[in-house]
């Protein structure tokens, strides 16, 4: 008998359209065995659920923080795989057939991390498409024909349910819960590989105010990751960033001098592209100082200075699992 497969979307106020497209997809799945968990933490009930509640397992939130909602999920399985899912990802019809084939090759402690492709093909939704597929090449290596990745993106992922109830998502973490997960599921000794075959569309917010205000808020979640482990995956200089920020605004005519000889020698996508890039740079420099600050208090934010201001690395090694 195909073992039962859970599947774990967590949302806050899902957008109709979207989430019906969503269930949709899973409810054709070609994999029959599913079921779907549905964890909620929205102020009021979401209309759109009781068209689909005959359907799913409705979880209420129990926990604080978007960390505690995916744990809520967790508690909440009876498969012996868990897939997760975002409520704005639309997955194709194979995705589930393909998560599981991908993590049946290897029967062990693995974590499987699915590729996402934008909803709409709109500039904002290509830059943030860019931004991923060089994220995922800089924290992946290549082994035997997989490339094994350093965190995870819970946008689309896949785990033995065993593996995760051991590993666990940390309820005090804001947001970066999935880069938490995913530092202590390599510390005890799985492996985190990405998947490209059966990618879900996620529709990406839809302005340049949204944008920022969600890179703000994920460097705050990794700013408390970075103070509560110690390490940093990507070598972030968020002081150097800020310090660089409010050099500009004193040269600001030197810096406007700059930016218009790049749009002449680039032209204007690649200037939009290149302004765009410097403020989701700054909102995510400007959130990950404040998490630090959050999470590890002032002790923490002066090692973090101190660390900038003198080049030090806090970088970390990784054994990779074969």
């Amino acid at each position: 008998m195909e073992p039962l497969v859970s599947i774990v979307i967590p949302a806050r106020n899902p957008d109709p359209p979207i989430f019906r497209q969503l269930m949709n997809s899973l409810l054709n799945q070609t994999y029959p065995n599913i079921e779907i968990i549905f964890v909620d933490s929205s102020p009021s009930f979401p209309p759109v659920l009781k068209e689909f509640m005959h359907r799913l397992i409705y979880v209420k939130q129990r926990r604080k923080n978007v960390s505690g909602v995916r744990q809520d999920g967790l508690d909440a399985v009876s498969g012996s795989i868990l897939l997760g899912i975002d409520c704005d990802c639309i997955p194709p019809p194979n995705w589930v057939e393909t998560m599981i084939r991908r993590l049946d090759r290897d029967r062990g402690r693995t974590i499987v991390m699915g590729k996402s492709i934008p909803y709409d093909q709109d500039r904002i939704s290509s830059i943030v498409q860019e931004n991923f597929e060089r994220w995922v090449n800089y924290i992946g290596v290549e082994i035997d024909g997989d490339l094994l990745l350093m965190t995870l993106d819970t946008k689309s992922y896949g785990v033995f349910t065993d593996v995760a109830r051991q590993v666990g998502f940390d309820t005090e973490m804001s947001a970066a819960e999935d880069t938490d997960f995913a530092f202590r599921a390599l510390a005890a000794g799985n492996r985190i590989v990405y998947c490209p075959e059966a990618p879900v569309r996620h529709c990406h917010r839809q302005n340049l105010r949204d944008l920022l205000r969600q890179k703000r808020w994920h460097g705050f979640g990794y700013g408390q990751f970075v103070a509560k482990n110690g390490v940093d995956y990507y070598m972030h200089r968020p002081v150097q960033v800020l310090c660089r920020a409010v050099l500009m605004i004193h040269l600001l005519p030197l810096f406007v001098a700059y930016l218009g000889q790049f749009f002449i020698r680039k032209g204007p996508d690649e200037f939009r592209r290149k302004i765009i890039s410097g403020f989701e740079k700054l909102c995510f420099c400007w959130g990950m100082t404040w998490g630090i600050y959050r999470m590890g208090g002032v002790k923490a934010l002066r090692q973090r200075i101190k660390n900038d201001i003198l080049g030090l690395s806090s970088r970390f090694s990784i054994t990779i699992v074969q």
